[in-house]
């Protein structure tokens, strides 16, 4: 009889350490990050060379923290978008329809999509910046992140990168 009860309690406990485990994996906190130009004093050129849409796409770069972001990307100032605490293969939004976008060409209002691509890398698609082929996509990144890492509760944040000389500012 103490064998049976043995076993059921040890059974109970593994059900229970399984059940905590499952009910704290599913999701975690994500955060993606840019290299970005600088000038001397350490604040970001918000230019379509620190935000280059490349093909049908503009890229961040998954990190676990911002410890592993400065060493992966080597750079004075990083852009951070901190994504919450999403599912493995989430796909994300960055901004909101409250921010407003300082462009004389017009993007597409916030929120803008941000999905995974190949490995470590995620994309904002062309699209979600700009319904034309236009080639100022790059100048309307420049501002809408702009308008994101200046606006507070946007999730978007300017960071140290590796390189001394400053601290960062937007």
């Amino acid at each position: 009889m103490n064998i049976i009860k043995q076993r059921s309690r040890t059974i109970a406990v593994m059900l229970a350490a399984l059940a905590a485990l499952g009910a704290a994996s599913p999701t975690f906190a994500y955060s993606v990050y840019r290299k970005v130009e600088t000038d001397n004093k350490a604040r970001v050129m918000w230019t379509a060379e620190s935000f280059t849409v490349r093909g049908d796409s503009l890229s961040f770069y998954y990190f676990p923290n911002d410890a592993a972001a400065r060493a992966g990307l080597s750079g004075r100032c990083l852009v951070k978008i901190d994504l919450g605490n999403q599912r493995p293969d989430p796909r994300g939004e960055v901004g909101n329809a409250r921010i407003p976008i300082a462009s004389a060409v017009r993007p597409k209002p916030f929120p803008w999509a941000i999905v995974p691509g190949s490995g470590p890398r995620w994309i904002v698609p062309r699209d979600e910046i700009i319904t034309s082929a236009s080639d100022v996509a790059s100048t309307l990144a420049a501002a809408g992140f702009k308008s994101l890492a200046t606006t507070p509760g946007s999730n978007v944040t300017v960071i140290d990168g590796n390189k001394p000389n400053g601290k960062c500012a937007p």
